[in-house]
């Protein structure tokens, strides 16, 4: 597809796509051209860089306020996201911003890309399960701001990737952020290779029965190392194996799931000494 390979030819058939579907006259299926506004916002950022990089005085001033000398760059990031009510920072942007719900299968994406970094996005071109439009109050010029955002009520408890996609302001700013509604607590102990589990509310309440998926980066290869359930006092040995390991082990990649206590990831964990 010419948005991935057709950088030589500065995108010019995903230009004259988006172009000829976002036409007034098309008669493509509003998802569909979501979609391809998707494609739109995408060569709008690229035309924007490309314009940066070629003229150093525009890239040396235009995230400067003439006036102040302060950053006036437009950015809008997650603070946290817990129980109901996601926490936005941003500064320099205001207007509507669409929120897009993914339900995920953590389990099957954990294990398909153990390392990665789960807040990079891989919704681009999926359609999300719910959509949600806010407003963001206008900030004070140069100044960050934090706004509450409620989450909708179907899917505090559940899985999801959340997606914040500004709708006001070019090119169009997204971040994406994972909600596993996790409420446990996890206690490593990175010397023995263990962990212990307690509930987030209840310090004495030891979590039984959550399900641990290990993999190990061995030789630069993520490869899976065990599985099991913690025990009746909340304990799992995440590193003690039977099985001989042919490499060398960088780290570890750790997933935590339980339905009462939602799902937890532990990445970049180093093994014991």
């Amino acid at each position: 597809f010419d948005l991935y390979y057709g950088e030589q030819s500065s995108f010019a058939v995903a230009k004259e796509l988006a172009s000829i579907y976002l036409s007034e006259g098309s008669l493509l299926p509003p998802h569909w051209k979501d979609k391809f506004q998707q494609v739109q916002e995408v060569l709008d950022s690229y035309i924007e860089y490309q314009e940066k990089s070629n003229n150093p005085t525009l890239q040396a001033t235009s995230n400067v306020d003439s006036a102040t000398g302060l950053s006036a760059a437009p950015k809008i990031e997650v603070d946290s996201v817990e129980d109901a009510e996601a926490i936005l920072r941003y500064q320099n942007v205001s207007g509507n911003v669409q929120l897009n719900y993914y339900l995920m299968d953590v389990e099957a994406t954990f294990s398909f890309e153990p390392f990665a970094d789960m807040s990079s996005s891989r919704c681009c071109f999926i359609r999300p399960s719910q959509q949600q439009i806010f407003s963001l109050p206008v900030s004070q010029k140069s100044k960050a701001q934090t706004h509450a955002v409620q989450l909708q009520e179907e899917f505090v408890h559940a899985q999801v990737m959340l997606e914040f996609r500004t709708l006001d302001c070019q090119p169009s700013i997204c971040v994406t952020v994972p909600h596993f509604c996790s409420r446990m607590n996890v206690a490593l102990n990175t010397t023995e290779g263990t962990l212990t589990l307690t509930a987030k509310d209840n310090a004495n309440h030891r979590l039984c029965s959550v399900y641990v998926k290990v993999f190990a980066l061995v030789s630069g290869n993520a490869t899976f190392y065990k599985d099991g359930y913690s025990d009746v006092v909340g304990f799992f040995d995440y590193y003690t194996i039977s099985d001989i390991i042919s490499g060398n082990i960088s780290k570890f990649a750790i997933l935590l799931h339980s339905d009462t206590f939602g799902s937890h990831i532990l990445s970049d964990i180093a093994p014991p000494p």
